[in-house]
């Protein structure tokens, strides 16, 4: 309950961001958990859309270029360890209790 409220949805690629990277973006957006991802993950999402993209450009990728990326993938969610761990709040709108918690919280 402590948690701090993320800066809205994660939104679109970057503006100057065309063809490949844009299509990583929407790749690496659409295979993460449902919820997970908001505006205060973007520059996550970058990361590992860069990374993603030198590793798919090499034929041989480096032990150290394979660890980054999965500790991006892993952050998001997106390793079976990780994704286990993940707690994602989803409150129903229509739960009168809802409204108990936020007075105990004031």
């Amino acid at each position: 309950t402590n948690e701090p409220e993320p800066a809205g949805p994660l939104g679109d690629p970057p503006a100057s961001w065309t063809g490949e990277r844009c299509a990583l973006w929407h790749e690496v957006v659409n295979a993460a958990p449902a919820g997970v991802l908001t505006g205060s993950d973007r520059l996550l999402v970058e990361l590992t859309v860069r990374n993603l993209a030198q590793v798919r450009a090499v034929s041989d990728v480096t032990a150290a270029q394979s660890a980054e990326l999965r500790r991006c993938l892993g952050e998001m969610g997106m390793t079976p360890s990780e994704r286990g761990r993940l707690v994602v709040h989803t409150p129903d709108p229509d739960n009168p209790f809802l409204a108990l918690l936020r007075k105990d919280d004031a």
